[in-house]
């Protein structure tokens, strides 16, 4: 089963990545202060003195020689540093695909189950004689399969995997998804589980909303876009308007009513997940549509494209 609500927080997974750079740094500050240090001693107070037969002007010779040999060891050293930073990066990112991939075999696993149950629809249709209700539903269902084969241009599989798993779930068979996927998300900063579970309690929050609603078309539309400094996600919905009290306090942990179920643990961890990478959320809602929007900022690091941005148009 996908990620879905959960009270635990994810610890960040590059923390590898962060102790190796606080070691270059030590060993190129260390680097620094050894290098003083030899410097004094073998130039000033007339050099070194190890003892009665030695020359201090020999010392003072060779004293630029000792200094380059020990700059480049420590040189060797941090080189080696680096490609172990590169190494372990590479194993996170093969980790990340790992994870995401097997989200993509669960979901393919749920989907069978899944098939299975549409296809027993369409034949208790035709056997009950309604040959015109089983074509509805597969034409329903058509359109369905083409909104999620419109997802396949999103870089980040685990991303990909938990829009699909909403799109089938109870909740999301009775809702009419519009796609618009502007971005790939090849730039997004967040790990697996943070994606999954960012993106998945947003959807979960409209499909809740819309679902509350008596009216025959429920309408949950996703917009994936983005500009040279951030990545925005907007999830929108055409259930009730939130009222003001209540959207000042959406993100609070735990906070709910008894009239607006389902706007508890969820939305207060988005909300921990978007103040981690220094993102912000923004709360539309009126009679019509209710939408969340959240900017997450690109790191510099990544700014520079991984994959060709793809576009798709809307999807009615």
């Amino acid at each position: 089963m996908l990620l879905e609500n959960t009270h635990s927080e994810v610890k960040e997974k590059d923390s590898s990545e962060k102790v190796l750079q606080i070691v270059i740094l030590l060993v190129a500050l260390i680097t620094l202060i050894c290098s003083i240090i030899l410097y004094y001693s073998l130039f000033t107070n007339g050099g070194l003195t190890l003892g009665e037969n030695t020359n201090v002007l020999y010392i003072k010779d060779y004293g630029i020689s000792i200094i380059l040999v020990f700059l480049i060891l420590v040189l060797s050293l941090l080189i080696r540093l680096k490609d172990i930073y590169i190494i372990l990066s590479q194993n996170i990112e093969l980790k990340r695909i790992v994870e995401g991939s097997k989200l993509l075999l669960e979901h393919h696993h749920s989907v069978q189950h899944e098939f299975l149950n549409h296809l027993q629809v369409i034949f208790g249709y035709i056997q009950i004689n309604h040959p015109e209700l089983a074509l509805d539903y597969i034409n329903n269902y058509n359109i369905r399969l083409r909104q999620g084969l419109k997802i396949d241009n999103i870089a980040r599989l685990e991303v990909a995997a938990i829009i699909l798993n909403k799109m089938t779930t109870v909740l999301g068979e009775g809702t009419c998804f519009k796609l618009d996927i502007k971005d790939n998300l090849d730039r997004l900063p967040l790990n697996t589980h943070e994606a999954v579970s960012l993106i998945g309690n947003l959807i979960q929050n409209a499909l809740e909303a819309v679902n509350k609603k008596d009216e025959e078309e429920k309408l949950v539309e996703i917009i994936v876009d983005s500009d040279d400094d951030a990545l925005f996600i907007k999830v929108s919905n055409n259930g009730a308007e939130i009222p003001p009290i209540i959207k000042e306090r959406l993100f609070e942990t735990g906070f709910t009513t008894k009239n607006e179920k389902g706007h508890g643990i969820g939305l207060s961890i988005i909300k921990s997940i978007v103040e981690k990478y220094n993102g912000k959320i923004v709360v539309e809602s009126n009679n019509v549509t209710t939408s969340f929007t959240v900017y997450i900022p690109i790191p510099q690091t990544v700014r520079k494209r991984l994959y060709p941005t793809t576009h798709s148009p809307p999807i009615e």
